[in-house]
């Protein structure tokens, strides 16, 4: 996967970045599921998983996971603020990624 990402303490200056570790995405018929992913995924459509988290402290993450079926990609977008809430070390930040988009086997 690679892309654009910017954190709260670079003034949200985007910089190319990415993770080259695989993801697995799995559509249920309510859901989905991401490895790596951490909050509940809700479907939309047949290619969309969204998911929403946080804490009562102002910790909030949005994260979308999109399969470009026509094209074979993955789309991944991520925006997380109150990050300091649950890592103090941790920036806020905003991404946005593409990678290839390989069906699996079961």
């Amino acid at each position: 996967m690679k892309g654009y990402s910017a954190v709260s303490n670079q003034n949200y200056e985007f910089i190319t970045n990415g993770f080259s570790q695989p993801l697995y995405v799995c559509f249920t018929e309510d859901g989905g599921t991401v490895t790596g992913n951490d909050v509940r995924l809700v479907k939309f459509g047949e290619s969309t998983l969204a998911g929403y988290g946080g804490n009562d402290q102002g910790n909030e993450v949005f994260v979308t996971y999109q399969i470009d079926r026509e094209r074979h990609k993955l789309l991944f977008t991520l925006s997380r603020i109150g990050t300091k809430t649950i890592a103090p070390i941790l920036p806020d930040i905003v991404e946005a990624f593409v990678g290839d988009a390989v069906p699996t086997s079961q």
